[in-house]
């Protein structure tokens, strides 16, 4: 008994598990919120026999924005961001900024409407913005596109419109792209080098 209360005496206590801090916290509820708005649309979509579109929206190499102009300036220049994508989207749009650097959007409609939406948001985006003494700052932007029905199940919707963000990004940005399956095996291959990588690098 005694060796067990020492070894009880000297065990570490347990890490204090960290606090999300007030920005995840934000993010978290605003994606949710989000999900929920998603929903809702989806819903009405069905009702109507309507298609509803989520665009998700990649800010290009912001990291060497925000190097050279500074946290502030960056932060700055992401709400100037968020508010043209709500704009852009309208009154029944949903809108929720994700990923630091990522937006998304959610709007009644289908492919070819997602597809003009892109094109204006990128021109949009594109255009100086001015934060505090820092003036005619610009940004590029890439553009995923998912629709329901045609391109999976609501669930999958924000999954998808992000593999196509980032295929348009990684094709060299400014640009949109539309889901496309090979896009998911892509991914699936990808995860897999990855996954092999770090068993050769253990071994």
């Amino acid at each position: 008994r005694r060796g067990r209360r020492s070894a009880d005496a000297v065990r570490p206590a347990a890490a204090p598990q960290r606090r999300p801090s007030a920005a995840e916290q934000a993010g978290r509820a605003e994606r949710a919120a989000f999900e929920q708005a998603l929903e809702t649309l989806v819903e009405a979509g069905d009702r109507a026999d309507a298609a509803v579109a989520v665009l998700c929206i990649g800010v290009d190499q912001f990291q060497l924005l925000n190097e050279t102009y500074g946290d502030e300036t960056g932060d700055g220049v992401l709400d100037e961001l968020g508010r043209r994508i709500a704009a852009a989207g309208g009154p029944r749009a949903a809108t929720a900024r994700t990923g630091g650097t990522e937006f998304l959007l959610a709007v009644p409609g289908g492919i070819d409407a997602a597809r003009t939406l892109a094109v204006s948001l990128l021109a949009r985006l594109g255009e100086a913005i001015d934060v505090e003494h820092h003036t005619g700052l610009r940004v590029g932007c890439s553009i995923g596109i998912a629709c329901y029905p045609a391109h999976g199940a609501r669930p999958l919707l924000v999954a998808h419109a992000t593999m196509a963000m980032r295929a348009a990004r990684q094709a060299g940005g400014g640009a949109h792209a539309e889901f496309e399956i090979q896009m998911r095996e892509d991914q699936r291959e990808q995860a897999a080098l990855a996954r092999d990588l770090r068993l050769a690098i253990q071994r």
